[in-house]
């Protein structure tokens, strides 16, 4: 158990004088006062390189204050784990007291300050975490959406002399569109592979290696599943349109029932969302018998819906989701889902980067999901 990092305020002394109104270039000057937080010794100790603040206050803004994503609070979690990854401890306290601020999570940053980066975090950000402290390389969260801002971070990340970056989630979209800066190695995380510069695709070519789950395969398997059990067809709560896993899934479920020759009923459309799911699901014909849904979160509304309108699980209508996330075997009743091996493929694309940073190109890596059968079929 860690005592070196804790949320109690550091000291902290700068070397030279802090940059003022009265010893300041008027360069200095706005860059200090532009920052996130302009009355910080800290930043305005960094104002006598304004060109590097100016670097880092549109990073923070885009970091911590960008729209849309994840909250606040989650923003400055990732910034803690960063932190204390890297051994800093002024950092580690700053953003583990912003962390208890806005997410009111502070038995969870306690632990994490003193238990280190191992203790609990969400799936996906845990393993390349492990992975990258495996690898004895640094690990640092930025986030960022839209074209605009993936393309402005990796030019960002570029100047900084960073070695190489991976992309998750939605900014994956944006990946293949943008131009990767000469000397940045990149892994993407569930994309298509790098087709921008020809009409074929290029797994072992192109601008960035792809490491992913194959999403249509576990959806195969879910619609295999629940035709097995007797259902005639199977719907689909499918996620967003721009979201390539989303598209994936709902490309694996139409493709098993058209090779059963089964109906392929218009997919019902949510945002990964609990809530999504809740509202896509309540809108279900009634001779409905079987869905698939395209994340767990989105399973789980189902669930809700279905009970509220006095449909029973498994009984008359069966359920599953897909990622078997943390609590989805504690359901009512527990859920039939495909999970994703998260710890590979965080360990997987970490591998690819660090072999793309040393030099040798690692090839594309397609990991599959498994089929963990529960009591919602």
């Amino acid at each position: 158990m860690s005592t070196r990092f804790t949320t109690a305020e550091r000291a902290w002394h700068a070397w030279i004088e802090p940059v003022g109104p009265e010893t300041g270039s008027p360069e200095q000057i706005a860059a200090y006062e532009t920052s996130v937080w302009p009355d910080s010794p800290y930043f305005r100790l960094l104002a006598w390189h304004p060109a590097g603040l100016e670097t880092r206050t549109a990073l923070d803004r885009a970091v911590f204050l960008g729209r849309p994503g994840i909250g606040r609070g989650e923003r400055e979690l990732a910034a803690t784990v960063a932190s204390r990854l890297n051994g800093c401890e002024l950092c580690t306290s700053v953003h583990s007291r912003f962390t208890i601020t806005f997410s009111k999570r502070e038995d969870d940053v306690r632990r994490l300050l003193e238990e280190g980066v191992d203790t609990d975090l969400e799936p996906r950000w845990r393993a390349i975490a492990d992975a990258a402290a495996a690898r004895g390389y640094a690990l640092t969260v930025v986030t960022a959406s839209g074209r605009d801002a993936v393309a402005d971070g990796f030019a960002r990340l570029h100047d900084q002399g960073v070695d190489g970056a991976i992309v998750l989630n939605e900014a994956t979209a944006f990946a293949r569109s943008v131009e990767v800066p000469d000397g940045l190695a990149l892994v993407v995380v569930d994309s298509p592979p790098d087709d921008r510069d020809g009409a074929q695709p290029v797994p072992d070519g192109g601008r960035y290696v792809v490491v992913q789950t194959d999403h249509a395969a576990g959806a195969r398997a879910a619609v295999a599943h629940l035709l097995e059990r007797g259902h005639a067809t199977v719907w689909h709560l499918a996620g967003p349109t721009d979201s390539f896993a989303a598209a994936e899934r709902e490309r694996g479920w139409r493709a098993a029932l058209a090779a059963a020759a089964r109906a392929v009923p218009d997919p019902l459309r949510g945002d990964w969302t609990s809530a999504s799911g809740f509202a896509a699901a309540a809108r279900l014909p009634a001779e409905v018998t079987a869905v698939f849904a395209a994340n767990d979160q989105m399973a789980l509304g189902a669930l809700r819906a279905l009970a509220e309108a006095g449909r029973r699980v498994p009984e008359d209508v069966a359920v599953v989701g897909f990622d078997d996330v943390a609590d989805a075997a504690d359901y009512r009743p527990p859920l039939t889902t495909l999970r994703q091996d998260f710890d590979a493929l965080g360990v997987a694309a970490v591998a690819a980067l660090v072999s793309a940073i040393e030099g040798t190109r690692a090839a594309a890596v397609t990991l599959p999901p498994t089929l963990i059968p529960r009591a919602s079929t």
